[in-house]
Formats: structure tokens, C-alpha cells, sequence
């Protein structure tokens, strides 16, 4: 009888070990919160920098009020896999306005992401021959405003103002992007106001439309989508827009006045990604 309880004893013992052998093993590719281990982030940082230093002198071409010519350059975690897509604005030699590139780290490689934002049809002709395969910075008529940013949803919005000498197309353009970093756009919505926008102060009788993916729609429905895409805001990546006094979407702006903004220069993002 004795001796069989040390027999139980010794096996228990010996299964604890095991167990605990298990559960104390912890894989080299993931920290105990389940995010890349540090040393890892050697690799996307490496490939964000020869990335960023390729496109330097475009970079550093581009001005956005205040910046002096430094760059727009910002990281964030657009699909919270633990590694941040690298954001920035290029101004290219020949090109008609500086846009938005969108970086990913994808199979060992920085890859960049693909995607459009489109101007909806109710805004004036003269606009519909604009590049659309970016977020832009439209250097025509009285300039773009423009801000990027994350809902704690995972939602990237892209909002932006072209002052016209027509009208002025206002464009919500909302993303949503997949573990292997491919970028979709879920909803895109807006206004184009009928006055001309050189006096900057709006008329009384102003005859605003309303619109959703390329479809009008009434002021409520405009209402709602609109008090969405402030709500539940996360980060603020890029906010480029002037101080004008009861401008129409004045609360697209509102609702990130509070926030400070990811965005850096080249310089502050060199050092970064050489940590």
C-alpha cells in the first residue's frame, strides 16, 4: 500500500513539471500581451526607412501650412495587428497636387496600400478630371483642407474641403483595413454647396446637396452619418485646415480640435525608425 501511494506521489510530481514546462514556454515571435516581440520591429523599421529615404526629396517638397517644407510624415496601427502603418505626404516632381501614400509591412517587405477617394458627381465638372486614387491636397482653385483619422472601431476617415470657384465639394471618404493590409472603402459621403467660394462667407440663402456613395440624400440622413463619423474618434493622424469663421463643416473640425496630431516631420521620423 505504501508503496503505491509513492508510485501516485511521483507521478504527480512528474506531471506538474510537464504542465508546468507547457505553460511556462512562451514563443519567441510574441510577447505575453500577444503583440510582436521587440526585436522584430527591426525589420519593419528597417524597410519604413528605406522607404521613407526613397521618397525624401518628394517628401520634404511638400509644404502644409506652418511646416516649412519639413514633411508629413506619421506612423499608426491602421488594423491593430501590432505593427504601424507608415502614413506620409509626397509632393512628386511633375505632379499636379502632393497626395497621401499609405505604407504596410507585409511579407517581410514594406508594401504600399492601394486606395481611392473619389469627388462625387453633384460637384462642378471642372473638378471631375482630379485625380482620384489617393487622399490629395488639391493645389487649384482656393486649396484643400483636409484631416485623417482612426475611430475606435477600426474606421480610417478621410475627410476634405475643396474651396471652389464654383462650389465646394466636402468628401467623408471611411476605410476599414484586413490583416494582410489591403485597404476597402465601406462608406463615403459629403456636400457640395452652390456658391462661390472666393468670398469665403456663405450667403443666407445658401443651397447646400447632400449626397451618399455618389447618390443624393436629405440634410437628416447627411445629419446622422455625419454625427458618426465624429463619434468615437481614437487618433488623429494628419489635420490640415485653415481658421475660418462659421465654416459648414465646422463639425468634422470640432471634433478633433482637442486632439494632438501623429503627424512629424522627415527628420522626427528618421529617428524614429532608427531607435
Amino acid at each position: 500500500m505504501k508503496k503505491k501511494l509513492l508510485i501516485m506521489i511521483a507521478l504527480c510530481a512528474s506531471l506538474c513539471i510537464m504542465m508546468a514546462g507547457c505553460g511556462g514556454q512562451q514563443s519567441e515571435s510574441e510577447q505575453p500581451d500577444g503583440e510582436p516581440a521587440a526585436e522584430d520591429s527591426s525589420l519593419w523599421k528597417e524597410a519604413y526607412l528605406e522607404t521613407l529615404q526613397a521618397d525624401e526629396t518628394a517628401i520634404l517638397n511638400y509644404q502644409p501650412f506652418g511646416n516649412g517644407g519639413e514633411g508629413a510624415v506619421a506612423f499608426s496601427d491602421l488594423n491593430f495587428d501590432g505593427i504601424p502603418e507608415l502614413l506620409y505626404f509626397v509632393n512628386e516632381e511633375g505632379a499636379m497636387s502632393p497626395y497621401m501614400k499609405i505604407v504596410t509591412y507585409k511579407d517581410g517587405a514594406a508594401s504600399q496600400v492601394h486606395y481611392e477617394k473619389q469627388i462625387t458627381d453633384l460637384a462642378s465638372p471642372d473638378y471631375r478630371d482630379l485625380p482620384a486614387d489617393a487622399l490629395y491636397d488639391y493645389q487649384v482653385q482656393g486649396g484643400t483642407d483636409y484631416q485623417v483619422y482612426l475611430r475606435e472601431d477600426g474606421t480610417l476617415q478621410m475627410y476634405s474641403l475643396l474651396y471652389g470657384a464654383d462650389n465646394s465639394p466636402g468628401m467623408m471618404n471611411q476605410y476599414q483595413m484586413d490583416a494582410d493590409g489591403n485597404l476597402t472603402e465601406v462608406c463615403r459621403f459629403g456636400f457640395v454647396d452652390e456658391f462661390n467660394s472666393s468670398r469665403m462667407d456663405p450667403p443666407d440663402d445658401l443651397t447646400v446637396h447632400y449626397w451618399k456613395d455618389g447618390a443624393e440624400i436629405d440634410e437628416s440622413e447627411y445629419n446622422s452619418l455625419c454625427e458618426e463619423a465624429c463619434s468615437g474618434i481614437s487618433e488623429l493622424i494628419f489635420r490640415k485646415g485653415r481658421d475660418l469663421k462659421d465654416r459648414f463643416d465646422a463639425p468634422f473640425w470640432d471634433a478633433t480640435a482637442s486632439l494632438a496630431s501623429a503627424e512629424m516631420t522627415y527628420d522626427q521620423a528618421l529617428a524614429v525608425l532608427e531607435q
